[in-house]
């Protein structure tokens, strides 16, 4: 192996060619340069020994590495953007995404999906259902589910999960809890707690959560609610939650 000769260069390939086009393009150069065929011998022997090293995906990749010519992707990232809601529901989170395969047309030059590359795109689509047990989101690789790598090989998915929040919804990491704030004038708080004895809140796609006296934290207007990971801000006009409440107890 001449780590000094460019035989990607010699052959006439790009550096990140697809593994079967190099097969091809050895045979078009065999039918120019073969002795045989009237070539040069010289220059025939420099093709097979190109395509003994390229042609060969492990004599191939050894061959990248130690030239240190190209950088092989080895995954596909791929992100999901969660809302709050999707986590504190358990609702199922669908994604869809693209990836290069290898086509099974054999390298026909007018296939309609790769065009003669030997790589088309696929849509490839994923549900997932245990968002709700990530605290800090979640980054995992989904095995043989990624784009092929330039010799062929099925790649894996890595597969990151972000939370997206925003408007009435804050996300704490240390505590790995959702805070969702809203906003009531003084009379509102009083007449619940007047007539029902609790505060009543309902969050779209979550569900409605009762705040009584006990539920606040102390000195706070943020309150515990039945979900293990979502709390409720109240955000008063014209007072402090403090003062109400104890203003209710009198």
């Amino acid at each position: 192996m001449n780590l000094n000769f460019d035989y990607y260069t010699f052959m006439g390939l790009r550096e990140d060619v697809f593994q079967p086009l190099i097969k091809k393009r050895f045979r078009e150069l065999a039918k120019i340069h073969h002795p045989d065929k009237g070539g040069d011998g010289v220059t025939f022997s420099k093709v097979k020994e190109g395509y003994d090293i390229l042609g060969d995906p492990k004599k191939r990749l050894r061959y990248d590495d130690l030239r240190g010519n190209y950088t092989l992707q080895t995954h596909l990232p791929v992100e999901i953007f969660i809302k709050p809601e999707q986590i504190l529901t358990i609702s199922p989170v669908d994604v869809e995404y693209r990836r290069k395969i290898e086509c099974d047309c054999g390298i026909v030059p007018d296939c309609e999906h790769c065009w003669g590359s030997g790589i088309k795109e696929e849509a490839i689509e994923m549900t997932f259902r245990e968002t709700n047990l990530y605290p800090d989101g979640l980054t995992f690789t989904v095995a043989d589910a990624g784009s092929v790598d330039k010799y062929g090989r099925q790649q894996d998915a890595i597969v990151k999960m972000i939370y997206r929040v925003g408007g009435p919804w804050e996300y704490n990491k240390n505590t790995h809890k959702f805070t969702y704030t809203v906003t009531y004038n003084l009379e509102q708080i009083e007449t619940q707690f007047k007539d029902k004895g609790y505060l009543e809140v309902y969050i779209n796609e979550v569900g409605t959560y009762r705040l009584t006296e006990d539920s606040f934290l102390e000195g706070s207007n943020i309150a515990e609610t039945s979900h293990p990971r979502l709390r409720i801000r109240v955000s008063i006009l014209l007072t402090d939650i403090k003062s109400l409440l104890e203003k209710l107890k009198a």
